[in-house]
């Protein structure tokens, strides 16, 4: 388990009690603070996606690594599951940035590609 994930778990701990006190300042009438609790939760639920997508990022990075240094060709299924940010589910397949785990894998093992 990384860092990144261990701190997701609490973040999405985080973020439930936060809704179940929403819940709670609604049922006995506090509406303005519960909006104010929903929002914090909502911040918490994209805090907590935001390191889980960190979390996958260095899974896939370590194999990488791995595969590079036992000279085994790069599994392209790898960097199409796990995306290594928001904007490349935006990408149509393509690299956008140079830490992008797609272009990675494109400059590793040029007569495999990495779009599935």
């Amino acid at each position: 388990m990384t860092p990144a994930l261990r701190t997701a778990r609490w973040l999405t701990a985080a973020a439930t009690i936060s809704s179940a006190t929403a819940a709670y300042l609604v049922l006995t009438g506090w509406y303005w603070l519960a909006v104010g609790t929903v929002y914090v939760a909502g911040l918490l639920a994209w805090c907590a996606h935001s390191h889980r997508q960190h979390h996958r990022v260095k899974r896939a990075r370590a194999l990488l690594a791995e595969r590079a240094a036992r000279g085994l060709p790069i599994d392209p299924v790898v960097f199409t599951v796990i995306s290594c940010c928001g904007l490349s589910e935006h990408a149509d397949g393509q690299a956008h940035d140079t830490d992008c785990l797609r272009h990675l894998a494109q400059a590793s093992d040029p007569k495999r590609s990495s779009v599935a």
